[in-house]
């Protein structure tokens, strides 16, 4: 059976496979892509197409495809505009505002959910190939085009054997900053808004801000590179940073209005945390499988001390102090707000974490805590009840930094 060679173009191959497609009416086995596949291999045998044909067919495939999905982001997000993509969230609160204050306040201070990142995008594209594909949806064009076709062109097997776990780390709290960049722009909208229909109210709001999360790092399902310690080095190292993020905040709040000299101390406050936190989350990159040293390092976590910072409360105390003394100052209210929303939304940390195992672990917890044998570990009637009933009354237990050390199971070290 003589078959007709399909040029190696993306115009040609489409035109094929719509031609395969539309024979299901004839043969319900019709399979287009594999009918494409099968005749491009057969051009190949015979010599009719070149292997560097096949592979520009690729470069333009992907080439289409990545200049796509730029153009999916750049609509889905206001056409990379940001006073276009804020317009119609301030417009929504314009009208949430009309409904009266009780209404707004009820339904901003209600948390509605947020965004968790992953490391699942450091492991599709490089790094130089997002970057292409950001700038092609913020500044379509020649130059974009461009780029675009030389990072597709780049080898990425280097990149892909260099992905570490600092390095997704790294990456997932570039992604993170960028969130709280949008989450302060939303609550500076709020407030707006707010000022500007209740001026008689609108420091009584609390939003609840879209919360921002990750899991890179603390993501024990199936991994096996992430020691513990691993995972509360990190969270030291975000605490060290979002204090830092703080102390900058109060810092430019005070130099645009140096009078609110009640800020003062928290200033001092936070400079003296973030700079203890580094020390701390430093000691914890160290060689913890020995014991002297994990000791050090537990015994500086827990010491009492001024750079000692444990709870968010305290931040929010002290800018609820300067919001106090701050009246009749409707911009560093405002400011004071912004920020004391984000302390709420984001604790002490660059976003919240999820710790991840998987049921598999979970249930040798369990099973091993009941004693079950091995045709008991289904988790069946009785061993539901059993653990329905020591919910019911749990018992505290202490545990401390030595448990972590001896414990072999990822989930109980959880």
């Amino acid at each position: 059976m003589k078959t007709t060679r399909i040029e190696p173009t993306l115009a040609a191959a489409g035109d094929y496979l719509r031609q395969q497609a539309a024979r299901i009416a004839e043969d319900p086995m019709t399979n287009s892509v594999f009918a494409f596949a099968q005749t491009l291999f057969q051009d190949i045998e015979r010599g009719d197409t070149q292997l560097d044909e096949i592979a520009s067919l690729i470069d333009e495939a992907h080439l289409l495809l990545v200049s796509q999905r730029a153009g999916r982001l750049r609509e889905q997000h206001g056409g990379a505009r940001p006073d276009k993509a804020w317009a119609h969230v301030k417009t929504t609160l314009e009208t949430l505002a009309e409904k009266g204050f009780e209404t707004f306040r009820t339904s901003l201070e209600q948390a509605r959910g947020g965004v968790v990142f992953t490391a699942n995008p450091t492991f599709s594209l490089s790094p130089e190939l997002r970057a292409a594909i950001a700038g092609a949806a913020v500044s379509p064009g020649k130059p974009a085009r461009q780029a675009l076709e030389k990072a597709l062109q780049a080898d990425a097997r280097g990149w892909n054997r260099a992905i570490t776990l600092a390095s997704e780390h790294g990456e997932v709290q570039v992604a993170l900053l960028n969130a709280a960049a949008a989450q302060q722009q939303f609550a500076s909208l709020v407030f707006e808004v707010a000022q500007a229909h209740f001026p008689d109210d609108w420091r009584q709001l609390r939003p609840a801000l879209p919360t921002i999360a990750s899991w890179v790092g603390y993501d024990l399902d199936g991994r096996t590179d992430i020691h513990w310690s691993h995972s509360i080095a990190f969270r030291l190292t975000e605490k060290a940073e979002q204090l830092r993020r703080y102390h900058a905040r109060v810092q430019a709040i005070l130099e645009h209005h140096p009078a609110a000299k009640g800020l003062v101390p928290l200033l001092e406050r936070l400079d003296l945390a973030a700079g203890e936190t580094a020390l701390q989350a430093a000691m914890f990159t160290g060689d913890l499988q020995n014991p002297e040293h994990l000791v050090a390092a537990a015994n500086r976590l827990t010491a009492e001390g001024p750079g000692r910072l444990v709870d968010a409360a305290e931040i929010v105390s002290a800018l609820d102090s300067a919001l106090a003394e701050a009246e009749g100052e409707e911009s560093l209210a405002r400011d004071l707000l912004i920020l004391r929303s984000q302390v709420e939304s984001q604790q002490l940390g660059t976003g919240r974490i999820h710790l991840r195992v998987n049921a598999a672990q979970i249930a040798t917890v369990i099973s091993r805590e009941l004693n079950l044998d091995a045709d008991e570990r289904s988790l069946g009637r009785m061993a539901l009840a059993e653990l329905s009933r020591r919910a019911a009354a749990p018992k505290p237990v202490d545990v401390n930094f030595a448990d972590l050390f001896l414990e072999q199971s990822t989930a109980r070290r959880r």
